[in-house]
């Protein structure tokens, strides 16, 4: 999940599970009990539900919330990215949703895509991976500056595998948060907006 319930005051999502560990909700049929509530990571919240139908079977589902991703905006921690669906890759089915399902969503899906194509030893070309997920979401990646950041990700993961020197990519990242800045897209870093 790439959004908050709340955000800026407007609501952008129900709360359709059981926020507290301990707590049960209905929804529909089936009955959802929140066992465990971890902070992953800074920005990372995994809870563990429990879903019990109406005959009584029961599965457990991973919920991950990623609070601090500002809606039409882009997080300042790139790789966490990729720590995201790192995780997210560990399950079957994975639903990813935000508020309108395009912006943040179509990111981080581009991104899978991209990293997926880079692994199978294929060239990524961002402009096909966005124009694909368009097909089957329209809108999908949803501001420009999304788009940079797609790129700004696999930039980042360059330079912690040493491909790239952080001095090589200083120009870009300079040239990134000025866009951002002159674009006045909100840019989340360290739990506040810049």
């Amino acid at each position: 999940m790439l959004t908050e319930t709340m955000e800026s005051g407007k609501a952008k999502c129900e709360q359709y599970w059981p926020k507290l560990v301990g707590e049960t909700m209905k929804s529909g049929a089936c009955t959802i009990l929140n066992k465990k509530v971890t902070e992953v990571e800074k920005m990372l919240i995994s809870t563990e539900l429990e879903i019990t139908t109406l005959n009584g079977e029961k599965f457990n589902c991973e919920h991950v919330l990623w609070t601090g991703w500002p809606d039409h905006g882009v997080p300042n921690e790139y790789l966490a990215t990729l720590r995201l669906i790192e995780r997210m890759s560990n399950y079957s089915p994975c639903l990813v949703h935000c508020s309108a399902g395009i912006g943040r969503t179509g990111t981080i899906v581009g991104i899978d895509l991209c990293q997926k194509t880079l692994k199978s030893g294929q060239k990524a070309d961002m402009n096909e991976i966005v124009k694909e997920i368009r097909k089957y979401r329209f809108g999908s990646v949803q501001t420009d500056v999304q788009f940079v950041f797609m790129h700004a990700v696999f930039l980042k993961l360059a330079e912690s595998r040493k491909i790239v020197t952080e001095k090589q990519l200083h120009s870009f990242f300079a040239d990134y948060q000025c866009y951002v800045v002159e674009k006045a897209i909100p840019l989340w870093n360290n739990g506040s907006l810049l």
